[in-house]
Order: C-alpha cells, then structure tokens, then sequence
C-alpha cells in the first residue's frame, strides 16, 4: 500500500488568462511538466481581485479564493489522477498552477505558491465526528439530569460511550498531498522497493512489512505536506502570520505583512512530515515556541479518550471552555457562565475546538458546544430537529510551530454556476528555503521531482499522480544568496 494510502492513518476549470510566461528554454514543455511562473511583488501589474476590490500586488493571497490575478500568468498543468498511482480512488483530472516571488532582494523570503483545482461531487468535512445517539436507535437518548437532587452529584449519562457514536471515523475526509524529492533533478534520487521516486513515484513508500518502519524508504528523504478539510483547513485564512509573536489569549499569530486583509483572521496549514529510512515523522515543532499543557506543536489532536468513561468505551475529551451550561442544584433554570474573551479561539465551534480554550469533558458539563441557535448553545437535547442529535467536534486545533508551520494552505469548496458541479480549490504557500532539514529547499535554477494524491472523504481510498516535474521561470533579477533567504 502506498504510504500517501496510510498518510490520514497516522494521520476543465481554467480562469481567464491575462498573460503568459515566457519560454524556460527552447523546445516544448513535457507533459508532465509544472512550471512556477515568476511573479515581481514590487512592481504590481494593474489587475483586480474580484472579492477584494484589488489586491495591490502580485503575490497570491492564501484565502482558497483563487481569483487573484496572478494565477493567471501561470500555465496550467492537468494532471490525471487514478487508482493504478494510488488505492483504490477514482479516475479524473486535477488542475495545477504554481508562481514563485524573490521577495529576498526586499528584506523578506524567497516564496512558492501552488493552485490546486479540482471536481468533488461531495463536502466532507467532519472526520471522526460524535454524535450523542446509540447505535441504531431512532429516537433521541435521555437528556441527562446534570445534578442529581437527592444525591447532589452529577449525572454519568452522557459519559457512558454507549451513548455516543463516531461519525466518518479514522479521519475520513477530503485530502490534498503533495510529496517532494528533496533531492533535485540530476541528484541520487530517493529509492524504495519499486525503484527510484524520480521513476517510480510514491510507490518506492510503500509499507512493505518485514520489518520496515512505518513510510520507511530504503534512501534519501521526501517532503509530505499534507491538507485536510476537516482538521487542517480553518474556516477563515487570509492573514500570514509571524509565528514568533503570538496572543497569549486567543493563540493567534499577529500579521507583520503589509496585506490587504483587513483582521487576523484563522489560518490554516498543511500538515508537514518527512519519509526516511527511518519512516514517517513530523516535523519537528519549536521546543522554545508558546506553550500550554496538552500542547503538541503540530496542528490537531483527536478529542477523544476514554479516562472519564464509566463504561470503557470512547467518549469526546474536551468539550470548549467559553460556553458552560448547569443546571442548578435547586432545580431553578440554568444559566449561562462565560470565560471572557471570543468563544473557542474564534473558530466555529461545528468543525472544531480550539486547543488552549477547552476543558476536560466531565459528567458535570452540559454543553452542546457545536449547535448553536443565533448566539447560544442550548442545554442538550433541547430545540432539535426530528433526526437531529447533539454533536461534538472529533478534533483539537492548534497553532504549530517550528519546521511543522512552515506550509500555509487553504481550500475552499464551491458549486461553479456555469458548468453546475461543485470543485476544491487549494491555494498553498512556503518558502523557498525554511532553515529545517527536514524541508525540500528549492533552487530556482533546479528542478524537482513531485507527486499527488487526492483522498475522497477516505483515509485510505486515494487518487494518485505519476512523476511530475517542477521548473522556476527565471526571475527578472538576480538571485540572492541563500543566507538572505534563510534571515528575517
């Protein structure tokens, strides 16, 4: 099995060109060919993002919007994606657009961007989902007594994992993963099994068993960068953050550069490992990066465990920390107590919690955190629907540090009015160089080996891509020196 297949485990759609690039070298470009088109962040082009009014430079903005004029100079690679690369996905085309910026000669960092576009007739969103219900019963369960009046202790109704059942579990959802060579073309590519990367493609990382570790390759090392929608891809990204300056409270970065976003609002990522001889490992987190207890450095934990259980099966860990709900020991109406500050972090409490704002799920609380009616969160079981049940959130967020923040991405899932079928569209941004050895460095003047998988709300059932080729349009400049990139 491939090991993009197990990734989730351990964890014609064209806008309108406005311009070309020019020709890397003489002859035709192979089909298999992405080129990063230049792109000069100080002296924009004139041009409009439609749902910014205008973005006032040249560099992509990492919200899933895809719109920005830059994109439109890149030349498109469509890339078929299917089963016989892969395990088990479907046949179908992805479109792939990448630009670089040299913004070292400015002061900051070397960046590239990638657009990755394609058709999904579903939305998958909420892997490993709770569901206050049992298993095949068609009404609802008992709404708990929170404090008993005789007794004057707290009901174990809801923490008993009879009553909660587990929705898309084993992270099934829609993914995005680029695998690269940190090796350039021309250097001893990584080898598995199969052969080399650079002939083969993921299939050299493949579990074999026998011993191996888990992603073990046999040499060299790939970079994996890895989007989730549902653990991964925030609902609000425009800002880019310093991720050296972070609010104490809230956990968000501040922003440092002179973008058109307005507020810093959530990011996202994508989750960043590496494959090795060793196996598969993410990237190493800052050890003198914010901290709070239950702090992993890397993007999400599973809310779910079974230390307060009376029954030793599986219930959700945390519930958030903002909005509580108890009934009182008098039998009075309940009331609501508020920590201050934005509920959750400010992320929407339907698709996740924010890690450093919940609280350990006892037998004492009674929040409904993620059903909200306007502004509140009623009691459970209180206002629903016929067929609805109370629900949580299956994952922890965080915000990661070190080598594991280094690739910024954002999807954004839409019907497209004129063809009548709904697609994804990615929009990702690193840096040339990070600094980190566990990263793929690119040299504009090298190329390098890649491929992609798309899983379908699936941990496992994925699309694949053959070797692809990525090359850099020259820059209109000269390229700064590897320790300009690497300083800010």
């Amino acid at each position: 099995m491939c090991v993009l297949a197990a990734v989730a485990l351990a964890g014609a759609l064209l806008i309108g060109c406005e311009g070309g690039i020019k020709p890397l070298e003489p002859g035709s470009i192979e089909d298999n060919e992405l080129i990063a088109a230049y792109v000069d962040p100080k002296d924009p082009t004139p041009g409009v993002n439609p749902r910014l009014l205008g973005d006032g430079d040249l560099l992509p903005v990492i919200d899933g919007d895809a719109q920005d004029k830059e994109w439109s100079v890149a030349r498109p690679l469509f890339v078929y994606m299917s089963a016989d690369r892969a395990v088990g996905g479907r046949g179908f085309y992805v479109e792939l657009r990448s630009v670089w910026s040299d913004e070292a000669r400015l002061g900051d960092r070397n960046f590239l961007y990638f657009l990755a576009r394609w058709a999904d007739d579903t939305f998958d969103i909420l892997p490993d989902y709770w569901l206050y219900a049992r298993p095949g019963a068609l009404g609802l369960i008992p709404s708990p007594e929170w404090v008993m009046r005789v007794s004057n202790s707290c009901d174990s109704t809801a923490v008993s994992g009879a009553n909660w059942i587990v929705q898309n579990p084993n992270g099934a959802e829609d993914q995005l993963a680029f695998l690269f060579d940190t090796a350039a073309v021309g250097e001893p590519s990584a080898t598995g099994p199969e052969g080399t990367y650079a002939e083969v493609g993921c299939q050299i990382a493949c579990h074999a068993g026998g011993g191996r570790n888990f992603g073990a390759i046999d040499s060299g090392k790939l970079d994996l960068w890895v989007w989730r929608a549902g653990r991964t891809n925030a609902v609000e990204s425009t800002a880019y953050p310093d991720l050296n300056v972070v609010d104490q409270f809230s956990g968000k970065p501040t922003s440092r550069y002179p973008r058109p976003d307005t507020e810093n609002t959530w990011p996202a990522w994508m989750e960043d490992m590496s494959l090795s001889p060793a196996g598969m490992a993410n990237d190493a987190r800052d050890p003198n990066y914010w901290t709070r207890p239950g702090y992993t450095g890397q993007l999400y934990t599973k809310n779910s465990s079974t230390t307060r259980s009376v029954d030793g099966r599986p219930i959700p860990a945390s519930i958030t920390q903002k909005v509580i709900f108890r009934r009182e020991t008098t039998g009075g109406p309940g009331e609501e107590e508020e920590d201050e500050g934005p509920v959750n972090g400010g992320l929407p409490l339907k698709l996740y919690l924010f890690g450093p704002q919940a609280k350990t799920f006892t037998d004492c609380d009674s929040s409904a955190t993620s059903r909200p009616i306007g502004t509140r969160y009623p009691n459970w079981s209180q206002n629903l629907s016929p067929g609805e049940t109370d629900v949580m959130p299956g994952y922890l967020l965080w915000v990661p540090s070190g080598s594991a923040a280094d690739v910024r991405a954002k999807g954004d899932y839409r019907t497209n009015p004129a063809k009548r079928f709904s697609i994804w569209q990615v929009e990702v941004r690193r840096p040339m160089i990070t600094g980190f050895d566990d990263d793929v460095a690119f040299d504009p003047r090298r190329e390098y080996t890649f491929t992609l998988a798309i899983f379908d709300q699936s941990s496992q059932l994925h699309s694949g891509s053959g070797p692809l080729r990525l090359k850099f349009q020259p820059s209109l400049y000269q390229k700064p020196g590897t320790a300009a990139e690497v300083s800010r």
